[in-house]
């Protein structure tokens, strides 16, 4: 499965799953830095079985829909609270 993550999530998430074999890619690590949301939704229902994001646009399912063949996955990562 070949999953492509946004630029906003943490890329070592990225190198873990490819470090158990995923297909998994890096927005960091393509030409497709800086592009718009719209412009990665399109590149990720081309060629990606599913998208990654922690970008709030992506939550939405009418703006970002999945496709028979490409889902998203919005993650909201809280970060930790110091003590």
């Amino acid at each position: 499965m070949k999953i492509l993550f946004d630029e906003c999530v943490d890329m070592h998430l990225c190198k873990f799953l490819r470090s158990l074999g995923q297909d998994s890619i890096h927005v960091k690590e393509t030409a497709w830095k800086g592009k718009s949301n719209g412009e990665l939704y399109k590149i990720a229902k081309d060629a990606f079985a599913l998208f990654i994001s922690t970008d709030r646009d992506f939550s939405d399912p009418a703006a970002h829909p999945p496709t028979p063949t490409m889902g998203i996955l919005y993650i909201d990562i809280i970060p930790p609270i110091a003590n």
